[in-house]
Protein backbone atom coordinates (compact mmCIF):
# COMPACT_ATOMS: atom_id res chain seq x y z
CA UNK A 1 0.00 0.00 0.00
CA UNK A 2 1.35 3.34 -1.23
CA UNK A 3 1.80 6.37 1.60
CA UNK A 4 -0.91 8.04 -0.77
CA UNK A 5 -3.45 5.30 -0.16
CA UNK A 6 -2.43 5.04 3.38
CA UNK A 7 -3.11 8.78 4.26
CA UNK A 8 -6.86 8.17 2.46
CA UNK A 9 -7.28 5.20 4.22
CA UNK A 10 -6.63 6.92 7.35
CA UNK A 11 -8.95 10.16 6.06
CA UNK A 12 -11.98 8.20 5.48
CA UNK A 13 -12.02 6.44 8.77
CA UNK A 14 -11.41 9.74 10.45
CA UNK A 15 -14.42 11.53 8.64
CA UNK A 16 -16.77 8.13 9.24
CA UNK A 17 -15.45 8.75 12.41
CA UNK A 18 -16.09 12.51 12.99
CA UNK A 19 -19.58 12.39 11.21
CA UNK A 20 -20.69 9.49 14.07
CA UNK A 21 -19.63 11.08 16.87
CA UNK A 22 -21.33 14.27 15.13
CA UNK A 23 -24.32 12.77 14.97
CA UNK A 24 -24.34 11.19 18.14
CA UNK A 25 -23.63 14.53 19.62
CA UNK A 26 -26.63 16.13 18.10
CA UNK A 27 -28.38 13.24 18.79
CA UNK A 28 -27.82 13.31 22.34
CA UNK A 29 -28.02 17.70 22.70
CA UNK A 30 -30.97 17.19 21.19
CA UNK A 31 -32.52 14.44 23.38
CA UNK A 32 -30.92 16.13 26.36
CA UNK A 33 -32.82 19.45 25.45
CA UNK A 34 -36.33 17.48 24.96
CA UNK A 35 -35.56 15.77 28.22
CA UNK A 36 -35.49 19.46 29.79
CA UNK A 37 -38.17 21.50 28.21
CA UNK A 38 -40.55 18.02 28.56
CA UNK A 39 -40.30 18.29 32.61
CA UNK A 40 -39.97 21.95 32.43
CA UNK A 41 -43.53 22.02 30.52
CA UNK A 42 -44.58 18.97 32.73
CA UNK A 43 -43.62 21.22 36.32
CA UNK A 44 -45.55 24.07 35.02
CA UNK A 45 -48.54 22.69 34.17
CA UNK A 46 -49.11 21.29 38.16
CA UNK A 47 -49.16 25.39 38.61
CA UNK A 48 -50.73 26.36 36.00
CA UNK A 49 -53.79 23.93 35.18
CA UNK A 50 -55.30 25.07 38.35
CA UNK A 51 -56.23 28.53 37.81
CA UNK A 52 -57.19 27.44 34.46
CA UNK A 53 -59.71 25.54 35.47
CA UNK A 54 -61.05 27.95 37.64
CA UNK A 55 -60.43 30.39 34.98
CA UNK A 56 -58.46 32.76 36.63
CA UNK A 57 -56.67 34.26 33.91
CA UNK A 58 -54.50 36.87 36.27
CA UNK A 59 -53.11 33.95 38.17
CA UNK A 60 -52.68 31.78 35.34
CA UNK A 61 -50.77 34.87 33.43
CA UNK A 62 -48.45 35.46 36.18
CA UNK A 63 -47.46 32.02 36.81
CA UNK A 64 -46.85 31.39 33.22
CA UNK A 65 -44.62 34.65 33.61
CA UNK A 66 -42.81 33.97 36.08
CA UNK A 67 -42.34 30.70 34.73
CA UNK A 68 -40.81 32.37 31.99
CA UNK A 69 -43.48 31.14 29.46
CA UNK A 70 -45.40 32.67 26.73
CA UNK A 71 -49.08 32.25 26.32
CA UNK A 72 -49.90 32.04 22.36
CA UNK A 73 -53.24 31.43 20.08
CA UNK A 74 -54.23 27.36 20.55
CA UNK A 75 -55.44 27.52 16.80
CA UNK A 76 -51.89 28.02 15.78
CA UNK A 77 -51.33 24.30 17.13
CA UNK A 78 -53.94 22.24 15.40
CA UNK A 79 -51.68 20.66 12.92
CA UNK A 80 -49.06 20.06 16.23
CA UNK A 81 -47.66 16.11 16.49
CA UNK A 82 -48.04 15.04 19.96
CA UNK A 83 -44.90 13.86 21.92
CA UNK A 84 -46.59 13.64 25.54
CA UNK A 85 -50.12 13.84 26.60
CA UNK A 86 -51.57 12.58 30.19
CA UNK A 87 -55.49 12.92 30.91
CA UNK A 88 -56.96 14.40 33.62
CA UNK A 89 -60.48 15.18 35.26
CA UNK A 90 -62.33 16.61 32.81
CA UNK A 91 -59.53 17.54 31.11
CA UNK A 92 -55.91 16.99 29.47
CA UNK A 93 -52.35 18.11 29.46
CA UNK A 94 -49.86 17.46 25.93
CA UNK A 95 -46.83 18.67 24.78
CA UNK A 96 -47.13 19.27 20.96
CA UNK A 97 -44.38 19.48 18.51
CA UNK A 98 -44.31 22.45 15.32
CA UNK A 99 -41.58 23.54 13.23
CA UNK A 100 -38.92 21.74 15.65
CA UNK A 101 -40.09 23.95 18.46
CA UNK A 102 -42.07 22.13 21.69
CA UNK A 103 -45.46 23.94 22.66
CA UNK A 104 -47.52 23.27 26.36
CA UNK A 105 -51.27 22.67 25.55
CA UNK A 106 -53.49 22.90 28.53
CA UNK A 107 -57.56 21.46 27.71
CA UNK A 108 -60.06 21.05 30.08
CA UNK A 109 -63.86 20.84 29.21
CA UNK A 110 -63.98 23.27 25.72
CA UNK A 111 -61.66 25.43 27.31
CA UNK A 112 -57.75 25.26 25.87
CA UNK A 113 -54.38 27.43 26.36
CA UNK A 114 -51.05 27.47 25.06
CA UNK A 115 -47.77 28.06 26.41
CA UNK A 116 -44.78 28.58 24.45
CA UNK A 117 -41.54 28.16 26.54
CA UNK A 118 -38.44 31.20 24.76
CA UNK A 119 -36.02 29.51 26.46
CA UNK A 120 -35.63 26.52 23.56
CA UNK A 121 -34.56 28.70 21.38
CA UNK A 122 -31.51 28.90 22.71
CA UNK A 123 -31.73 25.09 22.36
CA UNK A 124 -32.06 25.47 18.76
CA UNK A 125 -29.31 27.54 18.29
CA UNK A 126 -27.12 25.44 20.15
CA UNK A 127 -27.74 22.64 17.69
CA UNK A 128 -27.42 24.78 14.48
CA UNK A 129 -23.84 25.95 16.25
CA UNK A 130 -23.31 22.10 16.87
CA UNK A 131 -23.82 21.59 12.56
CA UNK A 132 -21.94 24.03 11.84
CA UNK A 133 -18.65 23.01 13.86
CA UNK A 134 -19.01 19.24 12.87
CA UNK A 135 -19.12 20.95 9.13
CA UNK A 136 -15.86 23.07 10.16
CA UNK A 137 -14.17 19.98 11.39
CA UNK A 138 -14.80 18.09 8.26
CA UNK A 139 -13.77 20.99 6.22
CA UNK A 140 -10.65 21.26 8.21
CA UNK A 141 -10.25 17.16 8.03
CA UNK A 142 -10.80 17.71 4.41
CA UNK A 143 -8.13 20.65 3.89
CA UNK A 144 -5.46 18.45 6.06
CA UNK A 145 -5.67 15.91 3.76
CA UNK A 146 -4.99 18.08 0.90
CA UNK A 147 -2.33 19.52 2.37
CA UNK A 148 -0.86 16.58 3.54
CA UNK A 149 -1.04 14.74 -0.07
CA UNK A 150 0.33 17.72 -1.52
CA UNK A 151 3.07 17.33 0.72
CA UNK A 152 3.66 14.02 0.08
CA UNK A 153 4.05 14.85 -3.55
CA UNK A 154 7.44 15.71 -3.77
CA UNK A 155 8.20 12.77 -2.11
CA UNK A 156 5.98 10.32 -4.54
CA UNK A 157 8.01 12.11 -7.47
CA UNK A 158 11.65 11.33 -6.03
CA UNK A 159 10.33 7.44 -5.62
CA UNK A 160 8.67 8.05 -9.17
CA UNK A 161 12.14 9.06 -10.77
CA UNK A 162 14.40 7.42 -9.02
CA UNK A 163 12.84 4.21 -9.89
CA UNK A 164 12.64 5.67 -13.53
CA UNK A 165 16.09 6.37 -12.92
CA UNK A 166 17.25 3.17 -11.84
CA UNK A 167 15.57 1.32 -14.47
CA UNK A 168 15.95 3.86 -17.32
CA UNK A 169 18.87 5.94 -16.14
CA UNK A 170 16.83 8.72 -17.68
CA UNK A 171 17.33 11.94 -15.27
CA UNK A 172 14.84 14.61 -14.30
CA UNK A 173 15.34 17.10 -11.85
CA UNK A 174 12.75 17.44 -9.05
CA UNK A 175 11.21 20.71 -8.59
CA UNK A 176 12.07 22.66 -5.20
CA UNK A 177 9.72 22.67 -2.58
CA UNK A 178 8.37 25.47 -0.58
CA UNK A 179 8.82 23.29 2.82
CA UNK A 180 12.40 23.55 3.36
CA UNK A 181 12.29 19.81 4.59
CA UNK A 182 11.47 18.97 0.85
CA UNK A 183 13.33 21.43 -0.32
CA UNK A 184 16.91 19.89 0.96
CA UNK A 185 15.64 16.49 -0.04
CA UNK A 186 14.88 17.64 -3.70
CA UNK A 187 18.48 19.16 -3.62
CA UNK A 188 20.05 15.91 -2.20
CA UNK A 189 18.56 13.71 -5.11
CA UNK A 190 19.10 16.33 -7.42
CA UNK A 191 22.85 16.57 -6.78
CA UNK A 192 22.75 12.60 -6.04
CA UNK A 193 21.16 11.93 -9.40
CA UNK A 194 23.28 14.33 -11.57
CA UNK A 195 26.25 13.00 -9.69
CA UNK A 196 25.58 9.37 -10.49
CA UNK A 197 24.87 10.33 -14.55
CA UNK A 198 27.92 12.06 -14.74
CA UNK A 199 30.30 9.35 -12.92
CA UNK A 200 28.40 7.22 -15.16
CA UNK A 201 28.86 9.27 -18.33
CA UNK A 202 32.38 9.43 -17.28
CA UNK A 203 33.10 5.98 -17.01
CA UNK A 204 31.50 5.57 -19.93
CA UNK A 205 34.21 8.26 -22.03
CA UNK A 206 37.21 6.17 -19.90
CA UNK A 207 36.32 3.04 -21.29
CA UNK A 208 36.22 4.68 -24.90
CA UNK A 209 39.71 5.94 -23.98
CA UNK A 210 40.78 2.76 -22.66
CA UNK A 211 39.25 0.90 -25.53
CA UNK A 212 40.44 3.67 -27.85
CA UNK A 213 44.35 3.21 -26.27
CA UNK A 214 44.63 -0.09 -26.39
CA UNK A 215 43.87 -0.99 -29.65
CA UNK A 216 46.92 0.22 -31.59
CA UNK A 217 49.04 -1.04 -29.20
CA UNK A 218 47.59 -4.19 -29.23
CA UNK A 219 47.44 -4.94 -33.04
CA UNK A 220 51.62 -3.45 -32.75
CA UNK A 221 51.69 -6.27 -30.48
CA UNK A 222 50.58 -8.88 -32.43
CA UNK A 223 51.86 -7.85 -35.71
CA UNK A 224 55.72 -7.36 -33.82
CA UNK A 225 55.10 -11.00 -32.38
CA UNK A 226 54.00 -12.64 -35.59
CA UNK A 227 56.98 -11.02 -37.38
CA UNK A 228 59.52 -12.00 -34.40
CA UNK A 229 60.17 -7.88 -34.03
CA UNK A 230 61.21 -8.47 -29.89
CA UNK A 231 62.00 -4.57 -29.77
CA UNK A 232 58.95 -3.44 -31.25
CA UNK A 233 57.35 -5.73 -29.19
CA UNK A 234 58.89 -4.80 -25.54
CA UNK A 235 57.99 -0.93 -26.63
CA UNK A 236 54.68 -2.04 -27.32
CA UNK A 237 54.37 -4.01 -24.13
CA UNK A 238 55.76 -0.79 -22.16
CA UNK A 239 52.72 1.46 -23.86
CA UNK A 240 50.37 -1.53 -22.86
CA UNK A 241 51.87 -1.38 -18.85
CA UNK A 242 51.64 2.68 -18.72
CA UNK A 243 47.86 2.07 -20.09
CA UNK A 244 47.92 -0.73 -17.33
CA UNK A 245 49.06 1.98 -14.32
CA UNK A 246 46.75 4.48 -15.40
CA UNK A 247 43.66 2.31 -15.18
CA UNK A 248 44.84 1.28 -11.75
CA UNK A 249 45.05 5.29 -11.07
CA UNK A 250 41.80 5.94 -12.29
CA UNK A 251 40.30 3.21 -10.20
CA UNK A 252 42.09 4.91 -6.95
CA UNK A 253 40.68 8.21 -8.05
CA UNK A 254 37.03 6.16 -7.91
CA UNK A 255 37.73 4.43 -4.59
CA UNK A 256 40.01 6.51 -2.56
CA UNK A 257 38.48 9.40 -0.60
CA UNK A 258 40.29 12.78 -0.24
CA UNK A 259 43.04 13.37 2.09
CA UNK A 260 43.45 17.15 2.22
CA UNK A 261 46.15 18.61 4.12
CA UNK A 262 48.53 21.81 3.84
CA UNK A 263 51.25 21.16 1.22
CA UNK A 264 54.22 22.54 0.35
CA UNK A 265 54.46 23.36 -3.39
CA UNK A 266 57.77 21.79 -3.37
CA UNK A 267 56.94 18.81 -1.95
CA UNK A 268 54.39 18.24 -4.36
CA UNK A 269 56.65 19.18 -7.58
CA UNK A 270 59.13 16.56 -5.69
CA UNK A 271 56.23 13.53 -5.56
CA UNK A 272 55.18 14.24 -9.10
CA UNK A 273 58.54 14.53 -10.47
CA UNK A 274 59.77 11.27 -9.09
CA UNK A 275 56.57 9.51 -10.81
CA UNK A 276 57.67 10.22 -14.09
CA UNK A 277 60.49 8.35 -16.24
CA UNK A 278 62.80 11.73 -17.07
CA UNK A 279 65.87 10.96 -19.08
CA UNK A 280 67.46 14.31 -19.33
CA UNK A 281 66.32 16.42 -16.30
CA UNK A 282 67.20 19.10 -18.74
CA UNK A 283 64.46 18.68 -20.29
CA UNK A 284 62.37 20.15 -17.88
CA UNK A 285 62.24 24.58 -16.11
CA UNK A 286 60.75 25.16 -13.23
CA UNK A 287 60.09 27.92 -11.70
CA UNK A 288 57.82 28.34 -8.84
CA UNK A 289 57.44 30.56 -5.29
CA UNK A 290 57.03 28.88 -2.10
CA UNK A 291 53.37 28.26 -0.90
CA UNK A 292 51.19 25.82 0.64
CA UNK A 293 48.17 24.06 -1.35
CA UNK A 294 45.20 22.26 0.60
CA UNK A 295 45.36 18.63 -1.62
CA UNK A 296 45.66 15.14 -1.49
CA UNK A 297 49.09 14.47 -2.10
CA UNK A 298 48.96 11.04 -3.72
CA UNK A 299 46.30 12.30 -6.22
CA UNK A 300 47.53 16.08 -7.08
CA UNK A 301 50.91 14.05 -7.44
CA UNK A 302 49.54 12.27 -10.09
CA UNK A 303 47.57 14.86 -11.92
CA UNK A 304 50.45 16.79 -12.30
CA UNK A 305 52.61 13.82 -12.86
CA UNK A 306 50.23 13.44 -16.06
CA UNK A 307 50.69 16.66 -17.31
CA UNK A 308 54.13 16.67 -17.44
CA UNK A 309 54.16 13.33 -19.18
CA UNK A 310 52.24 15.14 -21.62
CA UNK A 311 54.12 18.02 -22.20
CA UNK A 312 56.66 15.85 -22.65
CA UNK A 313 55.52 13.51 -25.19
CA UNK A 314 54.16 15.77 -27.21
CA UNK A 315 56.49 18.67 -26.95
CA UNK A 316 58.27 19.98 -30.24
CA UNK A 317 60.83 21.62 -28.23
CA UNK A 318 62.31 21.38 -24.89
CA UNK A 319 62.68 22.45 -22.64
CA UNK A 320 58.80 22.43 -20.78
CA UNK A 321 58.24 24.73 -17.76
CA UNK A 322 56.26 23.98 -14.75
CA UNK A 323 55.25 27.80 -13.10
CA UNK A 324 54.21 27.37 -9.70
CA UNK A 325 52.65 30.49 -8.03
CA UNK A 326 50.12 31.26 -5.46
CA UNK A 327 46.76 29.78 -6.90
CA UNK A 328 48.00 28.26 -9.35
CA UNK A 329 50.17 25.60 -10.96
CA UNK A 330 50.94 25.99 -15.45
CA UNK A 331 52.58 23.24 -17.51
CA UNK A 332 53.97 24.52 -20.63
CA UNK A 333 55.55 22.89 -23.79
CA UNK A 334 55.82 23.91 -27.39
CA UNK A 335 53.99 21.98 -29.40
CA UNK A 336 50.76 21.64 -32.45
CA UNK A 337 47.05 22.70 -30.09
CA UNK A 338 45.39 19.69 -28.24
CA UNK A 339 42.16 18.93 -29.22
CA UNK A 340 39.79 18.35 -26.23
CA UNK A 341 38.76 14.83 -27.94
CA UNK A 342 41.95 13.85 -28.39
CA UNK A 343 42.79 14.55 -24.80
CA UNK A 344 44.30 10.97 -24.21
CA UNK A 345 43.20 8.78 -20.70
CA UNK A 346 46.53 10.79 -18.87
CA UNK A 347 45.05 13.95 -19.46
CA UNK A 348 41.05 13.17 -19.03
CA UNK A 349 42.25 11.12 -15.00
CA UNK A 350 44.36 15.00 -14.19
CA UNK A 351 40.96 16.53 -15.13
CA UNK A 352 39.06 14.19 -12.65
CA UNK A 353 41.80 14.30 -9.99
CA UNK A 354 41.64 18.09 -10.25
CA UNK A 355 37.93 18.68 -10.05
CA UNK A 356 37.56 16.33 -7.09
CA UNK A 357 39.58 18.67 -5.17
CA UNK A 358 36.84 21.63 -6.55
CA UNK A 359 39.84 22.79 -9.05
CA UNK A 360 39.83 23.60 -12.31
CA UNK A 361 42.25 22.61 -14.93
CA UNK A 362 42.34 25.33 -17.68
CA UNK A 363 44.17 24.77 -20.91
CA UNK A 364 44.80 27.22 -24.06
CA UNK A 365 47.41 27.65 -26.78
CA UNK A 366 49.11 30.50 -26.82
CA UNK A 367 52.55 31.88 -29.09
CA UNK A 368 53.14 28.18 -30.24
CA UNK A 369 52.64 26.54 -26.67
CA UNK A 370 50.01 24.54 -24.68
CA UNK A 371 49.70 25.83 -21.16
CA UNK A 372 47.76 23.27 -18.79
CA UNK A 373 47.18 25.31 -15.97
CA UNK A 374 45.46 24.03 -12.22
CA UNK A 375 43.43 26.95 -10.79
CA UNK A 376 43.51 26.19 -7.03
CA UNK A 377 41.06 29.74 -6.36
CA UNK A 378 38.47 28.00 -9.16
CA UNK A 379 38.34 31.07 -10.79
CA UNK A 380 39.01 32.09 -14.42
CA UNK A 381 38.04 33.76 -17.87
CA UNK A 382 40.09 31.15 -19.69
CA UNK A 383 38.60 27.85 -20.83
CA UNK A 384 38.27 24.62 -18.89
CA UNK A 385 38.67 21.38 -20.49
Amino acid sequence: MSIKEKITYLFLVSLIIMIALGLWSMKSAHEKNERILLAGYKNAAKELFAPFMESNMKLFEKRAKKRGLHIIDPALLNDAQTIYRQKLLFGSLEIVQKDHKYYLLLQFMNKRAALYDPLQKAFIQEGWTLVILILLDIALLFLIYLFTLKLIAPIQEVAKKMEHFAKEGAFEPIKASKERELQSMARSFNEMAATIKEQIAQRENLLKFIGHELKTPLAKAKFALEKGDSATLSATLSQIERLTKRTLELHLIDTQSLKREPLDIETLLVEALQRCAIEDERAIEIDTNRFEIEADKELLAIALKNLIENALKYATAYPIRIIAKPNFIQVLNYGEPISAKNSGLGLTIARTIVQKHGYDLLYWHKNGQNIFEIRCDTISQKGGI
